[in-house]
């Protein structure tokens, strides 16, 4: 019976010949340790057999030919060594590139063990808290210089009031007549003078007034005062089905907190119903032929502006700007359908007032826009203590509750993926991971684009030109490079190019202001239109 791991070919062979048993063993043996091919194998058993046969043809005793075998570690290795030799050149090539894979595949599996420990074993270190830097100078204002206590009690009441007149209101959403088809109260400031809610709504504006003078004296005070926060709650307002958020100071511990690009400013979308409402109302001052109030209410919306813009983040200089042109706009139209209204002093109130705006007149404020970008990676990369780091899974989570496109790699647990797929993405985390810009380059190149934003506000509309080039040459070739190499600089920065080129219109907005304010000044003092610009310009 074969109890041999020799193949059959040579086995059989072996087993054929009428050689003495323990002489057929011994050389099965011997095929066996050479560890060689089926075909080399019977190759050598043709050769032993014929030894042995030639020996004892000679009159060797079986006994001796047993002697001269009786070496499996030499005969083995010298049949191996010289049938490999034979072996042909197409052979060995696939014996070395084979080898070589197989070397390649140990030491890639050693490298994306180092690396899964490396990526694996990060962790972010928590060290500043900034939301708390941002509230510090809002807490530090006294309750009397914050305008928000003040805009909260009149949302409270508007909603109160706006609530009754949907009640009343005489639309009918699938009326004919498309005055009918939504209510008054809905075209704030702009209802059609023949809308048939708009007496109710007038009535309703004039009694709200006198709130409506406390929120014109609180655009006074030099902030809005409302927190920045995570924690968010809704105020209900008595009589009506409307809420209002306002924000909590946080309690949390900044390792605790969400990352400060998600926290909440609810105050900006009050602001600007509040601007829709006192634009109602110099609307309504001027239909009554009320220039003094007009005049007021239109530099009470300014001045909301100029709140708004000292609130951190892009969106607050977003809102300011928004604020600021509507204001403008409106008194366009204002002065287009009552060139009589005002006079000479009216116009010089109005101009100054637009002249000191800080939408127009102050850059952005691009500080609490790189403490966003500080908090990210403080959350998201590992601290080596010299403004270096690597990303970590922590921070693979956090890019992707953030981002609008979340990562191609790592931690997704999306319910449509098998356990396959969030297998693979965790596979392939630590190798992306290692690709991914560390801590200090990716907060150099966010600090040169702040630095180029900063410079085009402070040049002036030629400063389009140089950061679009800036943008062109130099961050759109990171932004289309193959993620995750430049995340999360690339998922993480907003449009920097829309607030430069939002600030330069409401600045040329300004300008034309100011130039029609000189106009109907010039045309009030000398009763006629000046023939150039240059006559207009006076010592204010």
């Amino acid at each position: 019976p074969r109890t041999t791991s020799a193949a059959p070919a040579a086995f059989e062979l072996v087993q054929a010949t009428d050689l003495p048993q323990e002489i057929q063993r011994r050389l099965l043996t011997l095929i066996e340790q050479t560890r060689l091919g089926a075909d080399e194998q019977r190759e050598i058993a043709r050769e032993l057999v014929s030894h042995a046969f030639d020996a004892l043809e000679a009159g060797v005793p079986g006994a001796e030919v047993l002697v001269e075998l009786d070496d499996p570690g030499q005969i083995p290795q010298l049949y191996s060594r010289a049938t490999k030799r034979k072996r042909p050149l197409a052979y060995q090539l696939r014996r070395w590139i084979f080898q070589g894979l197989l070397a390649t595949l140990a030491i890639a599996l050693l490298v994306y063990a180092g690396l899964a420990i490396r990526f694996y074993a990060g962790a972010p270190r928590i060290r500043n808290d900034y939301l708390a830097q941002l509230n510090a100078p809002i807490l530090a204002t006294p309750e009397s210089d914050r305008a928000w206590p003040v805009y909260q009690q009149a949302l409270f009441e508007w909603f109160r009031v706006e609530s009754a007149l949907l009640e009343r209101s005489a639309r009918d959403l699938d009326a004919a007549d498309p005055l009918r088809s939504y209510a008054g109260v809905e075209a704030i400031p702009h209802i059609p003078a023949d809308h048939p809610d708009r007496p109710d709504v007038v009535r309703e504006m004039e009694r709200f007034r006198p709130m409506l003078d406390r929120v014109i004296d609180a655009t006074r005070r030099p902030i809005v005062g409302m927190v920045i926060s995570h924690e968010t709650r809704l105020l209900p307002v008595p009589g009506a089905d409307r809420a209002i958020a306002v924000n909590k100071l946080p309690q949390a511990r900044p390792a605790e907190q969400a990352p400060l690009i998600s926290a909440e400013a609810p105050h900006l979308r009050h602001a600007r119903l509040l601007a829709r409402l006192l634009a109602f109302d110099a609307i309504l001052s001027c239909e009554q032929h009320n220039p003094d109030r007009a005049v007021e209410v239109f530099c009470a919306m300014i001045r909301l502006s100029d709140q708004i813009h000292t609130e951190p983040f892009l969106m607050g200089g977003m809102v300011s700007l928004a604020i600021h042109n509507y204001a403008l706009e409106n008194l366009h139209q204002v002065l287009a359908d009552n060139p009589d209204l005002f006079d000479s002093e009216h116009c010089r109130r109005l101009a100054a007032t637009v002249r000191a705006a800080r939408a127009t007149t102050r850059s952005f404020d691009l500080h609490n826009e790189r403490a966003v970008f500080l908090d990210i990676l403080q959350r998201a990369f590992t601290d080596d203590g010299r403004g270096g780091g690597r990303l970590t899974p922590a921070g693979v989570r956090l890019i992707n509750s953030i981002a609008e496109a979340p990562l191609e790699f790592g931690f997704r647990s999306d319910a449509d993926n098998s356990w396959i797929q969030r297998s693979g993405y965790h596979a392939v985390a630590p190798i992306a991971g290692a690709t991914v810009a560390d801590r200090g380059r990716q907060l150099h190149v966010f600090s040169v684009l702040l630095d180029q934003v900063s410079a085009a506000l402070d040049t002036g509309p030629e400063g389009v030109r140089d950061l679009t080039l800036w943008i062109e040459t130099q961050f759109k070739p990171i932004r289309s490079t193959s993620r995750p190499r430049w995340t999360p600089l690339i998922e993480l920065t907003p449009s920097y190019s829309r607030l430069v080129t939002d600030t330069f219109h409401a600045r040329a907005l300004a300008d034309t202001t100011n130039t029609l304010l000189a106009l109907f000044i010039y045309r009030h003092e000398h009763d006629a239109w000046p023939d150039s610009l240059e006559q207009t310009l006076g010592p204010d």
